[in-house]
């Protein structure tokens, strides 16, 4: 009969070999003969706790301790039970009494760090890894020290294990992945692209790698790079293990880069599927939303912008960026209520500027309705703060010149702005006034040396608040401030209501502002009549003429009007198409009926004209009043300014929208021959290009009902003659009227400044 001794040779035998049934069987009969016999006790617990039967083993190995006190191993095994149980106070206890039986046991001191760490004391996980590495340890040891470290915030420490584990094991992508992530978070880019591209060369489909180094990639600019390894990451995380957020995160990186090089079919492709992996991450849905609309996508993007509200009600960019969409596809009651929310989220004047400047869009927006807007932003942001510094007397002149202060972000190279204020400024009167720009441009940029030269004086205010440009313009002696374009994109009105000059007058604004400092608003007599009904605070000021231009160019001659070389009459709008409303379409169709075969050529700043769904909208529109799409030409937009004018070659008659009218669009036609029609309105915006055409001279052109305006636009459709004519002199009108009269217009302006 075999000993006891014999008995466990052979039990640990099968045990090793994996025949556990017998084993079982045997390391029972053993402990059978032998109740307490601390090796079969041990031995049987590590079986049953490989079975998965982990509270028999916590039993065997219990009693394997009692039996044998001063064994480490038992005390070992007993903490890896407990840890699976889920018990890691339990745990430590153990591996501290096998470290107190052999200090230099690794795997004790391993567990000690194992423990710590479920525990969730990183900083006492750390110092177990630290001694089991320092006793001998594995590469797997250095890597949970380094994990550990950095876990408890020690990312610096945490390398040098990583490091070694990496050396230890060459072969571990996950040691090196880990590493890299470390230096990537460390700013040390170069060692972490290092070992990005260690662990990728270990593992080709390593996703997160790949990813990460596209994530370099596009830090340092290098877009095509980022493209391609963003692409990469995306296209091998298709294992179901992969989870679906690493896989969003790994398509919206993709788009992301896209968009940054501008490529945006690839950018919203990319981002479609990254929001379909995350439906309900606000910040994959909105950036989507963005790419749709960058890319004039508006239907979508609206969409889009929907869910975003949905997941975030009070997502602000979600309400405004919607908003926008629906202005671009001309639903401008769906974008007042969008404006409208967003304007009670945030507390930004520049929010609810958009609202009062999108209200004019509206084709039944009454003076009542624009003066509840203006007095809505007057509430909110119209009134002088509190703490602000008391009013500026006014200056006593005495013969010096006025300083006078600009204020618009418009007034740079390319902005339109910039080419009716650019005449005021040369021509000012440098004895009268003395011009300073204040502007978000850098004026000190040598590219813009040429534009220095319209004023005395130039501000880069970016960077600047109100309060600290109002005690900058305090501190430069301004006598008279001028608010440039009034609501519009980029303005600064909150910085009039801190008054700071003693006169403040507003030029170029649409509306009036509903600030309480604001003293003057500039016009003349055809924006503001005697009679108009436009409610505003400020004082009415009326210059002899408002607009002033550079005389039109001449790059290129006139072209004959096209009806004399294809036998129609073109009608054409080149202006925004929000501004097309349903009154609108029903007058414009009128005129089409009134001239048999005309046709009308459309063209918009946006791409609301050029894509299907603007192109549909459009012509369903037109087709309700009877005017069919073969007698509509709807233009993409044009990619220059010298092409936009150039297309106006095809048309014979501009017709001019309402309420909200054209004034740079007006002058673009009249400055290549191209007579405009217009329905005086009953305010400011409605009445710009009747104000042109009266300096001008033509307020013939000039309709004072809709009866009117188609009467006018079939006189001139029917007088090809008068058409040629006006084809070829309109120029030198212009040129010769007080639109283009800078000395005039500047003394105007510098005498109301000093009476006012």
């Amino acid at each position: 009969m075999a000993t006891v001794a014999e008995a466990l040779s052979i039990a640990l035998d099968l045990h090793q070999t994996g025949r556990f049934a017998e084993a079982e069987e045997l390391y029972r009969r053993i402990l059978d003969a032998d109740t307490d016999n601390p090796q079969a006790l041990h031995l049987f617990g590590l079986l049953v706790a490989q079975l998965g039967r982990l509270e028999e083993a916590d039993g065997l190995l219990r009693r394997a301790i009692a039996a044998e006190p001063l064994s480490a191993d038992p005390f070992v095994n007993h903490g890896k039970v407990l840890r699976a149980l889920g018990r890691p106070v339990e745990a430590v206890n153990r591996f501290h009494r096998a470290i107190a039986l052999a200090p230099a046991l690794v795997e004790a001191l391993e567990g000690v760090g194992h423990a710590q760490r479920e525990q969730g004391d990183h900083a006492q996980a750390a110092a177990g890894y630290a001694r089991a590495a320092h006793s001998g340890g594995n590469p797997t040891v250095y890597y949970h020290w380094g994990v550990a470290l950095d876990c408890d915030g020690q990312a610096e420490r945490a390398v040098p294990p990583l490091r070694e584990a990496a050396r230890r094991d060459p072969t571990s992508g996950m040691a090196a992945a880990r590493l890299a992530s470390l230096l990537h978070r460390l700013n040390d880019n170069a060692g972490a692209a290092h070992w990005y591209r260690w662990a990728v060369a270990l593992r080709p489909d390593h996703a997160d790698a790949l990813h990460n180094l596209g994530v370099l990639a596009r830090e340092a600019g290098a877009f095509e790079v980022a493209i391609r390894r963003f692409g990469w990451a995306a296209g091998v995380m298709t294992d179901p293990t992969d989870s679906r957020r690493n896989q969003a995160a790994a398509w919206l990186d993709l788009g992301l880069a896209h968009r940054a090089e501008k490529r945006l079919a690839d950018a919203v492709e990319a981002l479609t599927r990254a929001a379909a992996l995350a439906p309900l991450d606000v910040d994959t849905q909105d950036t989507l939303a963005l790419a749709l609309f960058e890319a004039g996508r508006f239907a979508e993007a609206r969409a889009v912008y929907r869910c975003v509200v949905m997941l975030d009600p009070i997502a602000l960019g979600g309400h405004y960026n919607a908003a926008l969409a629906a202005k671009n596809l001309g639903q401008i009651a769906e974008a007042m209520a969008g404006m409208r929310i967003a304007s009670r989220i945030s507390d930004a004047p520049w929010i609810h500027s958009a609202r009062l400047v999108t209200s004019l869009l509206l084709p039944d927006l009454t003076n009542a309705l624009l003066d509840q807007e203006v007095d809505s932003w007057r509430e909110r942001f119209g009134r002088a703060p509190t703490d602000a510094p008391p009013s500026l007397p006014r200056p006593a002149v005495h013969g010096r010149p006025l300083l006078v202060g600009y204020v618009s972000n418009y007034l740079h190279p390319g902005n339109r702005l910039l080419d009716q204020v650019a005449p005021l400024l040369h021509a000012h009167d440098r004895d009268a006034v003395v011009p300073v720009i204040y502007g978000d441009v850098p004026f000190d940029s040598p590219a813009l040396a040429d534009m220095r030269s319209m004023a005395d004086g130039w501000r880069d205010t970016r960077g600047m608040d109100d309060d600290a440009l109002a005690e900058q313009i305090r501190a430069d002696g301004i006598d008279v401030l001028v608010c440039l374009i009034g609501h519009t994109s980029g303005q600064r009105m909150g910085l009039f209501a801190r008054r700071p000059a003693p006169l403040q007058v507003s030029f170029h604004g649409m509306t009036a502002t509903g600030v309480d400092a604001m003293d003057a608003w500039l016009t003349d007599p055809v924006l503001h009549p005697d009679d108009t009904t436009e409610r505003f605070r400020e004082k009415l000021v009326r210059l002899p003429h408002f607009f002033l231009f550079r005389p039109p160019g001449r790059k290129f001659p006139l072209m004959p009007p096209p009806r004399g070389w294809n036998g129609v009459v073109t009608f054409g709008s080149f202006n925004l198409d929000a501004k097309i409303n349903s009154r609108v379409i029903a007058l414009w169709s009128r005129v089409l009926h009134a001239v048999p075969d005309s046709r009308l050529m459309l063209k918009s700043r946006g791409s609301g004209l050029a894509d299907h769904l603007g192109r549909s909208r459009i012509a369903e529109a037109f087709a309700a009043h009877g005017i069919t799409l073969d007698r509509l030409i709807l233009l993409a937009p044009a990619v220059s300014h010298e092409e936009h004018l150039r297309q106006h070659e095809g048309v014979d008659i501009a017709l001019d929208p309402f309420p909200y009218g054209g004034c740079l669009t007006s002058y673009d036609a009249l400055s290549m021959g191209v007579p405009v029609v217009t329905l005086a309105g009953e305010r400011f915006i409605g009445r710009m290009t009747a104000s042109l055409l009266h300096s001008l001279g033509r307020p013939e052109w000039v309709a004072h009902s809709e009866d009117d305006y188609v009467e006018v636009a079939k006189s001139l459709a029917e007088d090809h003659k008068t058409l040629s004519s006006i084809r070829m002199s309109l120029r030198d009108e212009i040129a010769a009227s007080p639109l283009c009269d800078a000395a005039s217009h500047a003394r105007a302006i510098e005498d109301v400044f000093r009476m006012v």
